[in-house]
């Protein structure tokens, strides 16, 4: 008996193993064919070769490789005008008996380049991506890839401002002969007038332009150009410098009791701005519900009006965020070129460098981009931008300056960040900033590669690893545009029009 039941487990025994081991077998060809039908036919590297007449360091542009899908591609596109039409390449597969580029011409004809006979022919990329064909060295295997030489379609450091896209400021009225923008939270808020009637407007998302009208109590006469967010309310004076106070985004207004000559904006919850004194000296002004005070006598090149407003940063060297202003007339009425910080404490100099005096220019912080030219990687720059407002002469300055230094040192932008003629600003212009949302499927949006598993049995080398940039693939992202709002030219007429402008690789779908 105990005989046949040993027997009767050994046979069961070698069943499992006979089983297991043709499982393995079939696992073992699975993974054999797969990787015979990569390796065979593998692209192993990929790059363009140095050509100092068509681009510095053309040799160090990265090239992904999909080996699931056949794609070989640039992640990061050359810059826009880059001419592609005549590149040579160097690549290495595994041995293979055949080597071929099929290239498509304007005139849809197919040429086909012998890689193995001469590794220096040039390579036509400019009419779309080329067939790069292999078959194995036995000739039982062969693929072909797609590979494309990917170039920017617009120029990624440039300032755009879509002509067709100009609107006209959201108000019920007809006629607008004056107009204030500002931000408060995260609406717009527009207070316009046609000199007799008042209007208000807001939104969350002037992209898509619904705005919400309602008509103002405004038992006063209000000066527009000096309404303020500051925390949340809104603040403006009147004619006599009456300061007041509205919560419900400028419907209803209440006096403050405090009288100021000038409102410059807000530090956080903070208003800022100059009263003048019973000595008849101007002084630095701060509200913050329910107190208003007034400080130090300011400097003789203070502005006290036609400043620019306030635009907020933060550094790394500071605990705090801190405000910028520049321009004006200070009290003796002369134009000023001196950039003004304030961190909560006080004001000092930041610069005298503005290269142009001007009175009512409109400021924002911002980001900019900046291409290097030895990687030809663009990076984004936080920057503070001057567009408009008027010169000594009484002209209007239609110069973009910059600064990336938190507005210690300044310069005219290069002609890509310049506005264009179509766009008119003028003095007292307001650029709002506000995020749009921007998916793979979104016009502009530039589609990146998605990684995707590798097949079954497959791993990366780890020789190769530190060389790959594998992450989740990014389907949303945000945009920060400038809207620019009104503004008037020099003979005080109103720009009724709201534009809207972004540094265009802002739009594209991050790498990473």
């Amino acid at each position: 008996m105990l005989n046949r039941i040993m027997i009767k487990r050994l046979t069961i025994f070698l069943t499992v193993v006979v089983a297991l081991a043709a499982m393995v077998a079939c696992n073992e060809k699975e993974k054999t064919d797969i990787e015979f039908s990569y390796s065979s036919t593998m692209v192993k590297s990929f790059k363009l070769n140095k050509n100092q007449k068509i681009l510095n360091n053309l040799d160090t542009i990265f090239f992904s490789i999909d080996l699931e899908n056949a794609k070989i591609f640039n992640a990061d596109s050359l810059p826009y005008g880059t001419n592609v039409e005549n590149l040579t390449v160097k690549l290495t597969t595994d041995i293979c008996s055949v080597i071929e580029f099929h290239v498509t011409g304007k005139d849809g004809k197919t040429s086909v380049i012998d890689y193995m006979k001469d590794e220096g022919d040039s390579i036509n990329f400019a009419n779309g991506p080329v067939k790069l064909h292999l078959v194995s060295y036995d000739g039982k295997a062969e693929r072909d890839y797609t590979v494309s030489v990917n170039v920017h379609k617009m120029v990624p450091d440039s300032l755009y401002w879509n002509r067709l896209s100009s609107r006209r400021i959201p108000s019920q009225l007809s006629r607008l002969t004056a107009q204030k923008s500002v931000k408060a939270g995260d609406k717009a808020v527009v207070l316009t007038t046609d000199g007799t009637d008042y209007c208000v407007a807001t939104t969350t998302d002037p992209a898509a332009d619904q705005w919400e009208y309602s008509t103002p109590q405004i038992s006063f006469t209000p000066d527009l150009s000096s309404m303020a967010a500051a925390g949340d309310a809104l603040y403006i004076l009147d004619e006599a410098g009456e300061l007041y106070r509205s919560t419900d985004y400028g419907t209803t207004w209440q006096s403050t009791g405090a009288t100021w000559t000038s409102i410059f904006g807000s530090w956080q919850d903070t208003l800022l701005g100059v009263a003048a004194g019973a000595d008849g000296q101007y002084r630095h002004a701060t509200y913050q519900h329910p107190d208003a005070t007034t400080s130090s006598v300011v400097p003789a090149d203070f502005p006290i009006k036609e400043c620019s407003g306030v635009a907020q940063f933060s550094t790394r060297w500071s605990t705090t965020p801190q405000v910028t202003m520049t321009g004006g007339r200070s009290a003796n009425g002369e134009l000023s070129s001196t950039v003004w910080g304030y961190d909560g404490k006080s004001w000092a100099r930041l610069s005298t460098a503005l290269p142009k005096k001007l009175t009512a220019p409109a400021m924002c912080a911002y980001e900019v981009a900046k291409t290097d030219t030895m990687s030809w990687k663009t990076s984004y720059v936080p920057a503070l931008l001057i567009f408009g407002g008027v010169d000594e002469q009484g002209a209007i300055n239609r110069d973009v300056y910059i600064s990336r230094d938190f507005g210690v040192n300044w310069h005219k932008g290069d002609q890509n960040m310049q506005l264009p003629s179509y766009v008119n600003v003028g003095a007292d212009a307001q650029p709002l900033i506000f995020n749009s949302t921007y998916t793979s499927a979104s016009p502009m949006a530039w589609r990146g590669y998605s990684p995707k598993a590798l097949p079954q049995g497959w791993s990366v080398n780890p020789q190769l690893a530190a060389g790959t940039r594998v992450v989740k693939p990014i389907t949303e992202w945000e945009a920060p545009f400038i809207y620019l709002f009104g503004g008037y030219d020099a003979a005080g007429g109103l720009y009724d029009t709201v534009w809207r402008g972004v540094i265009n690789v802002l739009t594209f779908r991050p790498l990473y």
